[in-house]
């Protein structure tokens, strides 16, 4: 099996900058804040890199763990440009669960989204790249009704919910 992640391209290196930010962002606010990668590594440290970047579609960027909330909360960061980006196809299918987000970024902007919320909007964005990813743009997010508009807003409905 070989891995299409390229850790050095552009892309790449704009998520994850994206990424640290919104793992540091939390981590004021949880008790623990762990990238997902490393978090997997602590269960089994002989994964390989392949079987990390499948494990990661399932589980997500970063896990944040707190003694307030029962279970932990997976979220995916995705970093977006203004008019036009690409949603692996992959995601809609692989991340989905009570306790998974996705948090969506642009410039400063962040904006978090449950994943069957997302899900199911982008099961109806156009499909691109031979059926691979969904096309969809900044536009698609502000538009939904049920988001989180910060990192504040987004901690906050956590913290409320008791049983996930």
């Amino acid at each position: 099996m070989i891995s299409k992640f390229d850790p050095k391209s552009a892309r790449a290196i704009k998520g994850l900058s994206f990424q640290n930010d919104v793992q540091d962002k939390l981590s004021s606010k949880f008790n623990s804040v762990i990238n997902s990668r490393d978090w997997l590594l602590s269960i089994d440290p002989f994964l390989k890199i392949v079987q990390l970047n499948t494990l990661e579609h399932t589980w997500g960027d970063v896990v944040l763990f707190d003694e307030r909330i029962q279970h932990p909360i997976f979220i995916e960061c995705v970093s977006i440009n203004h008019e036009k980006s690409i949603f692996p196809e992959h995601k809609v299918k692989k991340f989905e669960g009570l306790n998974k987000y996705y948090c969506f970024g642009w410039d400063d902007e962040k904006r978090f989204v449950h994943s069957k919320v997302w899900n199911s909007y982008a099961r109806k964005l156009k499909l691109v790249m031979n059926n691979n990813y969904r096309s969809f743009a900044k536009n698609n997010i502000t538009g939904l009704r049920s988001q989180f508009i910060c990192v504040d807003n987004f901690c906050e409905a956590i913290f409320k919910v008791k049983s996930m």
